[in-house]
């Protein structure tokens, strides 16, 4: 073993490294701000829950949720200490690595090396500020190893317990790796000879005293011995998933070139007594066995993160036994460099230049040699693409693997979106008995935190969790296949679906069914979910905008309307039009008006939402198609009364439901006549004797009777004709 330290500067540039890079990479994960929110609700007074008074363990990072919450309490919010305690797990992660180097064989040479490949890694550089606990648990497994590979250290069993025990707590995987390391430990110290009852009491006591007292914890307060987390994501073995994911990771990382070195560089140390590297693959392959049973990982190579430390040493060793010439060791280590950052860089060139949620939502970038002619340098990774192409294909439309850019391009997304909501942090926003579903409730869920939020996803809700996944592996989405039962959401009462904040209420229209106006130049935008009568109280003292208030939103979308005329043309016959009873140009034309559903009228036109309407005249019609609530609300429009008189016939033309709204005429004994549409938008000519009713007085009324799906009516050119 050489003991010639990596001098100082070389190791703090090494270090510095991973960090640098994380900048290109920057983002703050959706997911991560589900925990942030069970941060917030913990300093509330509300205990560790997502929802107030619902105790749900929608999070793996127990002692990543009290960190934060520990910064919190000091000023430092969680959105800003998760992203520096991931760099500062990143440095204390490369200190390891260079802790372990140290007993190599090959000294500074190997911790060069090693810290080289791990700070060139890309996965390195994009998990660093993710906001999630995944550096720190890198960081934690590393330094157990380190403790518990080093005989020298009389607390180092002790100490490597205590770490695996932190692990535990902060990501579930640990559960394997942590008994792995320590019974490792054991053997390791048996084949020394040293193995005595007081070491296997350090060796035990830290993690079984730690991890049983929290599965005690966790029982009792949340009723379950498990996370919530592994309900909602646990559906059932995915064997083809996982096998792509492990192969697609290894085909970009030049797995196929550093995992023979590593094999190398373990039996090298073997050889010498030092059976460190085994500890890696004893915990390694039983770990991502079953993360290829369980079907991958949603995030990219996310799993992959506390690997990278001991793999790389374990290759650097390797490199360092095969070649023995100081030129040959430096051209060795560049080569590899340089093949694991092959694929990533070519990937990234490309990924860089999709922006906005649309160009990256379950982005697929296709690696080859002709976007990327460098590659043809990096034989044989030419022959590997058509393999890594075809199956990151396949994973990433089973959600299996998301790339980087996708979740930095949502999470920026959801910035814009939700941030602005933390001025009203203080004063609050929401009743007490506002309910809303949404499937990311990350950002959402946290800056808008006054909000009974329903996991659409279950990650936070034990129903949602626990609903059978009914669809074959074809249509698996990982991570994202439970949904909520038929009338799940009816049955919780969900009531509103919040947006994002803007600047004004024409804005704030565009993007939800609703407005209303928070503070000046603050509109909150809403959608209504199945109660209409809860956006009326939603907002107590606050007027409520609905979009009939945006000016002309219809004009792209609404079609010209006929020319107005003085005959009306039926089945070939012309006739004369005698008396207008609704033209609906200038105004309603005397009729009354109730309901929502016949809110603003006229309608100039087709509303938001709306499809393109057909063959209606003039400038307006009415149109009970509410462009906020859609046709869940119903209403009745009534003409003035009129007289028939010998000879004349009723026209009109008319649209929409042929089952749930329809124009009456009624008169003293009742309803005297009833025309629909054909569920359609087009607006069609009805021409109607009215013989049968001379000298009654009757009216005619446009009834909006419907809640469901076409559940409205068109009604335009309502006249009285002679031929």
């Amino acid at each position: 073993m050489s003991d010639t330290p990596l001098p100082r500067r070389w190791l703090l540039l090494l270090l510095a490294l991973p960090i640098a890079l994380s900048s290109i990479y920057f983002f703050v994960c959706d997911d991560a701000f589900i925990a942030f929110r069970f941060v917030r609700n913990l300093l509330a007074g509300e205990g560790i829950v997502f929802n107030r008074g619902e105790y749900v363990e929608g999070y793996t990072s127990f002692l990543w949720v009290l960190e934060l919450a520990g910064l919190w309490a000091v000023g430092l919010r969680p959105e800003y200490a998760a992203p520096a305690l991931g760099e500062l797990s990143t440095l204390v992660t490369g200190l390891g690595i260079a802790a372990l180097a140290r007993r190599s064989p090959h000294g500074a040479a190997a911790t060069a090396i090693a810290l080289l490949w791990w700070g060139t890694n890309r996965s390195v550089a994009v998990w660093a500020t993710s906001g999630l606990e995944t550096r720190q648990f890198s960081a934690l497994i590393t330094w157990a190893l380190v403790f518990l590979s080093d005989p020298a250290r009389e607390r180092g069993p002790r100490l490597g317990s205590l770490l695996c025990a932190l692990a535990v707590l902060t990501r579930p995987e640990a559960l394997v790796i942590g008994p792995v390391l320590l019974a490792w430990a054991a053997w390791d110290r048996w084949l020394r000879g040293a193995l005595k009852p007081a070491l296997l009491i350090d060796l035990a006591a830290p993690l079984i005293t730690i991890v049983g007292a929290h599965f005690l914890w966790r029982h009792a307060y949340y009723g379950e011995w498990l996370p919530n987390t592994y309900y909602a994501k646990n559906v059932r073995d995915w064997w083809e998933a996982g096998g792509m994911f492990l192969t697609y990771a290894a085909i970009e990382h030049a797995g196929w070139l550093v995992l023979p070195l590593a094999g190398v560089g373990t039996l090298s140390r073997w050889r010498q007594g030092d059976r460190t590297h085994v500890a890696m693959w004893l915990w390694a392959v039983p770990s991502y066995v079953h993360l290829a049973k369980i079907g991958g990982d949603h995030f990219e190579f996310r799993m992959f993160d506390e690997l990278w430390p001991v793999l790389y040493l374990a290759a650097a060793d390797g490199l360092l036994t095969l070649l023995t010439s100081p030129r040959a060791r430096a051209i060795g280590a560049a080569a590899v460099t340089l093949y694991g950052l092959a694929i990533p860089v070519s990937h990234d060139i490309l990924a860089f230049q999709r922006n906005g949620r649309g160009e990256t939502e379950h982005m697929k970038v296709r690696v080859d040699t002709e976007t990327s002619p460098w590659l043809h340098l990096f034989q044989p990774i030419p022959a590997m693409l058509g393999l890594y192409n075809r199956w990151g294909d396949w994973v990433i439309d089973h959600s299996v693997g998301i790339r980087h850019r996708e979740h930095q391009m949502f999470a920026r997304l959801m910035r814009v979106r939700y941030a602005p909501y933390a001025r009203f942090e203080e004063t609050g926003i929401f009743q007490p008995d506002a309910i809303a579903a949404e499937s990311s409730i990350g950002y959402y869920g946290f800056y808008l935190h006054d909000l009974f939020l329903i996991d659409k996803k279950g990650l936070c809700d034990w129903t949602i969790a626990r609903t059978p996944v009914e669809h074959d592996d074809a249509h698996r989405q990982l991570a994202h296949d439970r949904g909520p039962p038929p009338g799940y959401l009816e049955e919780r009462g969900v009531n509103i679906e919040p947006d994002a904040l803007h600047d004004t209420r024409d804005h704030a229209l565009r993007d939800g069914e609703f407005a209303v106006e928070l503070a000046p130049g603050a509109w909150a935008a809403f959608s209504a979910a199945k109660d209409p009568t809860y956006v009326n109280r939603a907002f107590p003292g606050r007027v409520v905008w609905d979009r009939t208030w945006l000016k002309d939103p219809w004009r792209a979308n609404q079609g010209e309307g006929e020319p107005i005329q003085d005959t009306a043309l039926h089945a070939g016959k012309t006739y004369t039009i005698v008396r207008r009873l609704g033209s609906f140009d200038d105004g309603v034309d005397g009729w009354t008006l109730e309901g929502p559903a016949f809110d603003r009228q006229p309608a100039e036109g087709a509303w938001i939402g709306q499809s393109p309407l057909g063959r209606w005249s003039g400038a307006g019609l009415l149109n009970s198609y509410h462009p906020s609530w859609r046709d869940r609300v119903t209403g009745r429009a009534t003409s003035p009364d009129f007289v028939p008189q010998p000879g004349e016939w009723l026209s009109f033309r008319i649209g929409g439901s042929k089952d749930d709204a329809a124009l009456v005429l009624v008169g003293a004994q009742g309803d005297l006549g009833r025309w629909s549409g054909q569920d359609n938008e087009t607006l069609r000519r009805e021409l109607v004797s009215l013989e049968p009713w001379l000298g009654q007085t009757v009216h005619l009324e446009a009834r909006d009777e419907g809640e469901r799906a076409w559940g409205h009516i068109l009604l335009d050119a309502v006249v009285i004709v002679r031929p």
